[in-house]
């Protein structure tokens, strides 16, 4: 990501895992608090591992202000919100 940023690359993010986001999840916020990650895509179960059980719209707020954009996938029951920063 350093280098990707180092020759102006956006990069983006896409958590495998609500797992692997609990397993990880210090070192995913020191990622996205080093303002490396211009975008980040999760689903319901990532988003609420990685902020805590809050709702889906505070997390896509609370991760906008590491990420220009965040993609969070609702699956069957509401598709997808995408929220801008």
């Amino acid at each position: 990501m350093r280098e990707a940023q180092s020759l102006n690359a956006r990069t983006a993010l896409n958590l495998g895992s609500s797992g692997i986001v609990s397993a990880n999840r210090e070192r995913l916020w020191a990622i996205l608090r080093s303002g490396m990650c211009n975008a980040i895509t999760l689903n319901e179960a990532e988003a609420l591992a990685l902020c805590g059980e809050v709702g889906v719209r505070e997390a896509c707020v609370t991760l906008a202000q590491c990420c220009d954009l965040v993609v969070l996938t609702l699956g069957a029951k509401a598709g997808c919100t995408i929220f801008p920063s």
